[in-house]
């Protein structure tokens, strides 16, 4: 993971969330996690597990 796929996946939630009028909602990229979820929400936080950036920012879509 770089510095600039992550601001990739920031820019793709920010985007998302305000055309969805969503607040307070928080993104966290884990992709060395492992547990076997591509991604969940939990309490304010959408946590991303995926590895692949490309991968990563259609399971953001998905969790949204």
């Amino acid at each position: 993971m770089t510095s600039t796929e992550e601001r990739r996946l920031q820019e793709v939630f920010r985007s998302l969330t305000r055309k969805l009028r969503i607040n307070g909602l928080r993104l966290v990229w884990m992709p060395t996690a492992n547990n076997g979820l591509r991604g969940e929400i939990k309490n304010d936080c959408v946590y991303i597990y995926e590895v692949d950036p490309d991968k990563a920012i259609e399971t953001l879509k998905h969790e949204l």
